[in-house]
């Protein structure tokens, strides 16, 4: 298992001025997770992808509030994000009636 990447407080401040390294850094090192996040958990690969890309959007919109005194890291923040988004992808699914068993990956977690 690779260890989680780690954003210094620095590196935050860049992302809060909206330095576009730093986010290059930022998507680089966490797009591959969240999509295995994401893909494990939606029935195809655009979904997940659309999912990674909301995330980042929703980062970058809500970059300010991020703050590390609160002893959770960038990563868990960028998780956190990740967590909401799902859920309201699950909820509007099934306000449209569209979320059945048969949307699920048909695949064990530990085939990845």
């Amino acid at each position: 298992m690779t260890q989680e990447p780690e954003v210094l407080s620095f590196e935050i401040a860049l992302i809060k001025k909206g330095d576009d390294r730093a986010w290059e850094k930022v998507f680089t090192d966490y797009q591959p997770r969240l999509y295995r996040f994401f893909r494990l958990r939606v029935p195809t690969h655009q979904v997940a992808e659309d999912l990674v890309a909301t995330v980042f959007l929703e980062a970058f919109r809500c970059k300010d509030s991020y703050t590390s005194i609160e002893g959770i890291p960038f990563g868990g923040w960028l998780y956190g994000i990740a967590r909401r988004t799902l859920a309201s992808h699950y909820r509007e699914a099934g306000r449209q009636g569209g979320l059945h068993s048969t949307d699920l990956p048909a695949y064990p977690a530990d085939h990845l």
